[in-house]
């Protein structure tokens, strides 16, 4: 029951910060928990480019049954990790549309504490840390949580993109998992 209810009431939660962005009716991606197929413009993550400790896994419960994670256990020492986020581990997505600015939505996975984050970065900006730990991601897992990639608590972050821009997601924690992403257009 108490499951239940706090499905209900993320989605609640999703669709208001839908709505105080104005996006609702826009997005091009069906399905909250266990996503579907996108329409546009949506990326998989299995598609994006890999490099280092990123690996493919398979799940009945991601987008075409794939999805990104780190591995749960690091050759390197964690902490390595969590104050500047090492250029060999990363997932690349080039991003190709129409210039403008975005949020950008996420379907992401981790089942605690220590696997709810990655570095992200839009072209040569700065990084900065994506916590998905106050989304419910941990507690639904190993379901995928739609968010929006945000710094800290604040609101959903606002990228402006070019026609070709990188948006690269960096290892932070061990057992982080991406399935896909979508660009809604603000």
């Amino acid at each position: 029951m108490n499951r239940l209810l706090f499905s209900v009431l993320k989605r609640v939660s999703n669709l208001a910060v839908l709505l105080s962005f104005g996006l609702i009716g826009i997005s091009a991606c069906s399905g909250e928990m266990a996503p579907q197929a996108c329409l546009a413009p949506c990326y998989e993550a299995e598609a994006a480019v890999l490099r280092g400790a990123f690996v493919i896994s398979e799940s009945d419960l991601a987008s075409g049954n794939a999805y990104v994670r780190t591995p749960e256990r690091l050759e390197t020492d964690i902490s390595d990790h969590m104050e500047v986020p090492d250029p060999n581990d990363r997932l690349e997505f080039r991003l190709t549309e129409k210039p403008g600015t975005y949020a950008i939505k996420v379907w992401v996975a981790g089942k605690d504490l220590a696997s709810d984050s990655f570095y992200v970065r839009v072209n040569d900006e700065p990084y900065f840390v994506y916590s998905f730990n106050n989304t419910g991601a941990i507690e639904t897992y190993p379901e995928f949580i739609a968010d929006f990639v945000r710094h800290g608590n604040d609101d959903p972050k606002l990228f402006v993109l070019d026609e070709q821009a990188t948006l690269t997601f960096y290892l932070r924690e061990a057992g982080a998992a991406l399935d896909k992403l979508e660009l809604i257009p603000r």
